[in-house]
């Protein structure tokens, strides 16, 4: 009853249809923010490429590289655990931001330091070219705020807030593709365009806090050892992990270049791009798909095991639909890509075919850490690369650039059977009692 005497209306949780809506939506709106990001960056290597030539996309990349590997890598260990964090306490989002954030600006600077060392002793030592050093302090130091400035939009979009943390997304796009597409326009040189990158990233940074502080209020930049020491007991195995992925995801390209020519590593470059892009609708869902799973295990994870495997079925059966849409798009490719060997599409088919496990294994990744097993999941990345370099080595060195292609498909395919198996045999199955 209210307090006036009229009966109150019962409240009914939203049903299953609805909540599948919902989750659409959000997934529609990262994606679309996503898809702005990846598009921007790879529209600044075609203009560094067309304006200022190969050479200069060469040092642009080795920058961009050192840059994520570096520092991305490190920096997303602490933005999946702020994402838990605030997806089952999102009334102490402004708290909590303010504890990553000092965590990621303290990190970042180090690393930035230990990057411009390197590059010093390195060029001294003549192991490193002089023409790298500028372009690699600029563009890290870009990488770098952009990882700083992400602690305000992840907060929002772990809180709920997925269509501001999109519409961040897209500002960071239009500053990036306005500010270096000016810079070269005006014929400013090299130089400029890594500044105008740096600024981008800054300036992205301070309208993403601009954004948090109206939405949730601001933050308080307080050094808490206790609670820091907590996270990174937490975080380093998510930090290792990261290095372990990245690294892992370059060995395609690393392996082919021991066995094949350049030809070879290009059709596979230009193959695995493709594939990357539309990998980025997977990586969508697992952004809008991680708060909730972790919502779930703050609950009792009752429904994990039913999630886990209704997301499985569904993303596969995704991967598939985008293999048959890649086919009918591969005409397209040709026009944006030029003259390409005669292998390429075949090469491209081949390697989609890994859309189906990759898909399939997104809830699966999320899971360990959801459920507080990063350790785990540490240690199932150290298995997965080992899997994916003997198959490599394997399928590379007795068939070539189709051997590549494969051994991806058969690696990610017998790593999500093992993630499936181990993560309801030794976890869900209990929960779901």
């Amino acid at each position: 009853m209210t307090p006036s005497g009229a009966p109150t209306a019962a409240v009914t949780p939203p049903g299953q249809s609805a909540r599948l809506r919902a989750l659409v939506v959000d997934v529609f709106f990262v994606g679309g923010g996503v898809y702005i990001s990846y598009g921007s960056l790879f529209a600044v290597s075609v203009l560094v490429n067309r304006v200022l030539g190969t050479a200069e996309l060469g040092r642009y990349g080795v920058a961009l590289a050192v840059g994520q590997l570096a520092v991305q890598s490190v920096t997303g260990g602490f933005s999946a655990l702020l994402k838990r964090d605030v997806s089952v306490a999102p009334g102490r989002v402004g708290e909590l931001a303010s504890v990553y954030l000092v965590l990621k600006g303290i990190t970042a600077g180090v690393i930035y330091a230990l990057v411009v060392a390197g590059a010093l002793a390195g060029s001294a030592l003549g192991l490193v070219s002089p023409d790298l050093l500028i372009p690699l302090a600029l563009v890290v130091a870009a990488v770098g705020a952009e990882a700083i400035g992400q602690t305000f939009s992840e907060a929002l979009q772990a809180s709920g807030r997925n269509g501001v943390y999109s519409g961040i997304l897209a500002v960071g796009a239009v500053a990036l593709l306005g500010l270096v597409g000016g810079a070269l326009w005006a014929g400013l040189g090299a130089l400029a365009v890594y500044a105008a990158l740096l600024v981008s990233r800054a300036s992205t940074a301070a309208g993403a806090f601009a954004v948090f502080r109206q939405a949730a209020g601001g933050v308080t930049l307080r050094v808490q050892p206790e609670r820091m020491r907590r996270v990174l007991a937490e975080s380093w195995p998510l930090i290792v992990n990261g290095l372990v992925f990245a690294a892992t995801a370059r060995a395609g390209t690393l392996v082919l270049a021991r066995f094949e020519g350049a030809v070879s590593v290009g059709v596979f470059t230009f193959a695995s791009s493709v594939v990357a892009g539309v990998n980025m609708v997977g990586l969508s869902v697992g952004i809008v798909l991680f708060p909730i799973l972790c919502q779930e295990f703050e609950g009792g994870g009752g429904r994990l095991r039913r999630m886990l495997y209704g997301s499985t079925a569904g993303l596969a059966v995704v991967g598939l639909c985008a293999i048959g849409a890649l086919r009918v798009v591969e005409p397209l490719l040709l026009v944006i890509f030029g003259d390409l060997p005669a292998n390429a599409l075949p090469v491209l088919r081949l390697l989609a075919l890994g859309l189906v496990p990759t898909f399939g294994s997104v809830a699966a990744g999320y899971l360990f850490l959801a459920i507080g097993k990063q350790r785990e999941g540490m240690y199932f990345s150290f298995v997965q690369a080992t899997v994916t370099l003997a198959t490599l080595v394997g399928l590379t060195a007795r068939f070539g650039l189709s051997g590549t292609a494969a051994a991806l498909v058969v690696s990610q395919s017998l790593m999500l059977i093992v993630a499936l198996i181990w993560l309801d045999g030794r976890h869900l199955a209990r929960l779901a009692r």
